[in-house]
């Protein structure tokens, strides 16, 4: 494969080229820029707009090393906000832009510039950690004490139906009473996985199975072991070097909500009750009583409306409101992952949703920079993470979408309400890294770190299923979990082989007779989890990406203080080899690639076999 130099043109917002890090306002900065060297280029500028127009500052070149031309510029950073490129002049005239989403001879529009923001962190403990994700109900029973009984009414009415562990679920509240010491118990199962991070699907008092109806914003729900069991459970975590966080509902609430109190549960008046509640205009009536906002049309599900100065005091403002009580003892959270957050404070005639966040950010954040601000969101959810709302969201748009549509070759009408799927033949190796690119070119390096990455979801069906059962493509996902930018995810059940269609099939109980486990598909996640969780490069390293001889084999190297690993996804596997350019990488000398999965030894310059693999430079 013949290598060209502008592949190796590189820079990013990682320590070996932005220092010091962290950013701080009014303090020496140093940007570099990286390329083959005796590569023909004669100037290198960054070009930046930080008051509206632009400027250009020289490079000089610093130094040459491991086959690479440094180039430099320190400056003291006087902006908070710092957005940039690089314009790059070589021999023959020709000049190229370099900016997030790679190099181009086009002048690049602004959103895809590099993002500094001074003084901005996200929280550091998610970086270096891989999370499990669970629905209570579905795990494992550990006090049989908290059960429901078979035919019992919910406060809503509805006729709650027990089934038997692994029967097929069916809807809202058949239960099969899974509850916090199920999970508390199973801690071992998480440490033999290698796990170190734990979100839960809602724990809150409420009527249904998912509990995103909630009713009680303040008590755990009974059936799942009440305040006692989840305090107990988070500091057996915490005692375990785990962190935990939890779904926040506070898009809507449920029409059995004390605040909504349809069903009369709760002494007082609710806004459903009376228009002269105290809650009444927490909700947006169009009259009054029926006709009022819920959660996609869903009466059960009442939409709460931001625009009631009271209730963003209850939500997130008041030393009591509900996100802090729950991130304080005794309850500690380390965290919240926020049920759509992509719709809360947004109606018809009413566009909240950032200054929202930003609030929630700015009333959060003192109770510790550690505390993970996580928002489920289905779509591009870039205006949410600047640097002054969000630390990630769940990365739909920029890894589960791209990785499903690659590998599958199909399209679904994801919030269509039909779940129509489709063709999508033409989605290949070069679309997928392009929406790669599109997306992480439109935030901060810092907020790209922290990003949600994962392939299956209660929401969704899991990729095992979604991929026809194919195994092979199965693993491809996984080493691209695994070595990509953000922070890998494993929804229960996954690391044992276990299929779920769409809702509620993708909630079926936990596997946990081992005799059942797919053993190839364990050991995967294992021997990646410990790769990921041992190498910092895979945890913050640069994004670099390689060529491959293959069309539909997809290659791209994670770099960090001299550590390198390679990632290989091939979206078939077969006995071929395949040529990956990784000239654009610091290989250092150095001369083997080993396979985390297969453990094979390969020469740095030979090809490797057309098969899905993590490598580690050695």
């Amino acid at each position: 494969m013949k290598n060209i130099w502008q592949l190796t043109v590189h820079s990013a917002s990682t320590r070996d080229f932005v220092s010091p890090l962290p950013i701080i306002f009014g303090q020496p900065l140093t940007i570099r820029l990286r390329v083959a060297e005796g590569s023909p280029v004669s100037r290198v500028f960054l070009r930046c707009a930080p008051e509206g127009s632009g400027r250009f500052w020289e490079l000089k070149k610093e130094r040459t090393s491991d086959g690479f031309d440094y180039f430099a510029l320190t400056f003291e950073l006087r902006w908070n906000v710092f957005d940039y490129r690089f314009l790059i002049l070589c021999e023959d005239g020709a000049n190229y832009w370099y900016n997030a989403k790679g190099l181009q001879s086009a002048i690049p529009v602004d959103h895809g510039d590099f993002k500094l923001r001074a003084n901005h962190q996200v929280s550091d403990w998610p970086l270096s950690s891989v999370f499990y994700q669970i629905f209570p109900d579905r795990f494992a029973n550990g006090d049989p004490d908290t059960n429901y009984v078979d035919g019992e009414k919910a406060v809503t009415g509805e006729a709650i139906t027990v089934k038997a562990w692994g029967e097929q679920p069916e809807g809202g509240f058949d239960f099969f009473n899974g509850d916090l010491k199920g999970i508390e118990n199973n801690i071992a199962h998480l440490q033999e996985l290698g796990v170190n991070a734990l979100y839960l699907n809602p724990v809150g008092t409420a009527p249904s199975n998912h509990k995103y109806d909630v009713i009680d914003y303040f008590h755990v729900d009974k059936h799942l072991g009440g305040d006692e069991a989840f305090i107990r459970l988070v500091d057996t975590l915490h005692d375990n070097d785990i962190k935990i966080v939890i779904d926040g509902i506070f898009n809507h609430c449920g029409w059995a909500h004390e605040w909504f109190n349809r069903f009369d549960h709760f002494e007082g008046k609710g806004a459903y009750n009376d228009t002269s509640s105290p809650y009444y205009d927490f909700f947006t009536f169009k009259e009054h009583p029926n006709n009022y906002t819920g959660w996609w049309g869903f009466d059960s599900l009442p939409k709460l409306d931001y625009r009631s100065d009271k209730l963003r005091d209850a939500i997130y403002r008041d030393e009591n409101s509900v996100m802090k009580y729950w991130l304080k003892p005794p309850f500690n959270l380390d965290g919240w992952r926020f049920d759509v957050a992509n719709m809360q404070a947004r109606f018809e005639d009413y566009q909240a949703g950032l200054e929202v966040w930003q609030e929630v950010r700015e009333a959060l954040k003192p109770l510790g920079q550690e505390k993970y601000l996580m928002g489920e969101h289905f779509y591009d959810g870039s205006d949410l993470l600047q640097g002054d709302a969000l630390d990630g969201i769940m990365n739909y748009m920029g890894f589960y979408y791209p990785i499903y549509h690659w590998l599958s070759g199909r399209y679904d009408f994801i919030g269509d309400g039909e779940g129509n799927e489709v063709p999508y033949a033409n989605y290949d190796a070069e679309t997928f890294k392009q929406q790669l690119q599109d997306f992480i070119g439109n935030i901060p390096w810092q907020n790209a770190l922290a990003m949600y990455n994962m392939i299956s979801s209660h929401d969704r069906p899991r990729m095992l299923t979604l991929l026809g059962g194919d195994k092979d493509k199965l693993i491809t996902a996984l080493v691209f979990l695994f070595s990509y930018v953000g922070v890998p995810a494993v929804y229960y059940g996954d690391e044992v082989g276990m299929e779920g269609g769409k809702d509620p099939d993708c909630r079926r109980t936990m596997i946990w007779d081992r005799e059942q486990w797919d053993m190839p598909i364990w050991q995967a996640h294992q021997k990646l989890i410990e790769a990921r969780l041992s190498a910092k490069s895979l945890q913050q390293g640069s994004l670099i990406w390689c060529g491959s001889e293959a069309p539909e084999v997809v290659a791209f190297g994670r770099e960090l203080d001299g550590e390198v690993y390679l990632s290989v996804l091939a979206k078939e596997k077969n006995g071929q080899l395949v040529a990956i350019d990784t000239s654009a990488l610091n290989l250092q000398g150095k001369g083997t690639w080993i396979g985390v999965l297969s453990g094979a030894s390969y020469p740095v310059n030979s090809e490797l076999p057309q098969t899905s693999d993590l490598y580690r430079l050695a």
